[in-house]
């Protein structure tokens, strides 16, 4: 076998593997193409998971803490201890009051006291 034989069947067997690679390129590319399509529907979702995430997160923000309904709660029961406090003073006062009239009444109808044994 000359040179020429020796190139000639060399660059047969080249073309015969660049044929097998060229096939086995063919068979890459559907599957190329479905993991791009699955690429960008992941990223679709991906971008519709931020978007929810970022919502929850801005309605998370809005909500009280439990500091703040303690805090609240705390406030509210000194509020009514302090009404509490006022109406329990009134009604002293009122009872005086009325205490007072009534021995007035009592002291000018010459009236003894009920309540006073």
């Amino acid at each position: 076998m000359n040179t020429d034989e020796k190139l000639l069947k060399a660059i047969e067997g080249i073309n015969s593997r660049l044929d097998g690679l060229q096939a086995d390129v063919k068979d890459l590319k559907p599957g190329q193409e479905r993991l791009e399509k699955t690429q960008q529907e992941q990223g679709k979702k991906l971008d519709t998971v931020q978007q929810d995430t970022a919502h929850i997160s801005t309605a998370l923000n809005a909500l009280p803490t439990k500091g703040d309904v303690e805090e609240t709660v705390e406030a509210a029961k000194a509020e009514l201890k302090a009404d509490i406090q006022d109406a329990k003073a009134a009604l002293m006062q009122q009872g005086k009051r009325q205490g007072r009239w009534i021995e007035a009444i009592a002291e000018k109808t010459d009236t003894p006291n009920p309540n006073i044994s």
